[in-house]
């Protein structure tokens, strides 16, 4: 919002005593609402200086010129009205087009119109401006609120920054990092759905979690898709490890059944001389732990994700 009232001159054609009484009327509007509008209607008589240097002091003292634009205050902004006729807009043409080329100030020069017919006449130079039709409060408001630089919304308090997960990734390697590719992977992990689709960011978080803290743990209402996720996860990053075991912890004996299979890719000792039932050592043998499948994992090497 401009620190003083604003500076306006007024720009127009003597089209007739009724549209010379109408641009006064806006003059006097703007008076009356703090803004500082100046024309040649308050000039008594002719000014000591005369016309063509008290046009041009009034642009340059003037923030902003208010073009009104008719018919006639176009043909004379053109020098295209008949010789000896209307010289004070053909000559505040003139200086306007020298103002606008000369040091780029077209955001100066406001287009107002009294009439919407009188838009096709609103000077080349300006028409890249926004113009305005005075025919309603509201778009008088609009102007009000251009020069009185209170135009648009008060933006928002800026808050901060929201960090987003970002991925980390391990650095380049040259070896067979496909787990199904290497003979020394041991890996039970379940086929990989075909048909799993979207959980970028939660497959970000899991992957920046195991990172930098070694676990991770999904939670949430049964059938949501937590098992899928991990699958997915498996496989998406099984090139990042040696090994890759899957193990379902519904029950105590599927925990149980999922050891006691990992016991088995590791040939663990403790394996020997217990049931097998489908495929599976069972029922005699519990007592295979976590730990045992740790130092399984030391004898062959490796990083590994459970």
């Amino acid at each position: 919002m401009a620190l003083g009232p604003p500076k306006v001159f007024i720009s127009y054609s003597h089209d007739s005593p009724e549209h010379a009484r109408r641009v006064l009327s806006l003059a006097e509007r703007l008076r009356k609402d703090g803004v500082d509008a100046q024309l040649d209607q308050y000039v008594s008589g002719t000014p000591p200086e005369g016309w063509p240097r008290w046009t041009l002091d009034k642009l340059d003292w003037a923030e902003f010129v208010l073009v009104v634009c008719t018919e006639t205050y176009y043909k004379r902004f053109r020098g295209h009205e008949e010789p000896g006729k209307g010289k004070g807009a053909d000559w505040e043409g003139q200086l306007i087009s020298l103002v606008i080329y000369a040091e780029n100030r077209i955001t100066k020069f406001v287009p107002v119109l009294f009439e919407p017919r009188d838009e096709p006449f609103i000077p080349r130079p300006l028409s890249s401006h926004t113009h305005y039709v005075l025919d309603s409060e509201e778009n008088y408001d609009n102007l009000y609120a251009f020069l009185t630089g209170q135009v648009g919304v008060v933006p928002s308090i800026l808050g901060p920054l929201k960090p987003r997960t970002r991925e980390a990734v391990r650095p380049l390697r040259f070896d067979v990092s496909d787990l199904s590719a290497r003979q020394s992977a041991l890996c039970n992990i379940p086929d990989r759905n075909r048909f799993f689709t979207g959980r970028q960011d939660v497959l970000a978080e899991i992957h920046n979690a195991l990172t930098q803290q070694g676990q991770a743990a999904l939670s949430g209402l049964g059938g949501v898709g937590k098992t899928q996720t991990a699958l997915e996860y498996a496989h998406r990053h099984s090139a990042e490890y040696d090994h890759a075991f899957w193990v379902k912890a519904g029950s105590r004996e599927s925990l149980v059944s999922g050891y006691v299979t990992i016991a088995g890719l590791l040939k663990l000792p403790e394996l020997r001389g217990s049931t097998v039932v489908d495929g599976d050592a069972f029922g005699k043998f519990d007592g295979v732990g976590e730990s045992d499948l740790r130092n399984g994992l030391r004898l062959e090497g490796g990083q590994w994700v459970k």
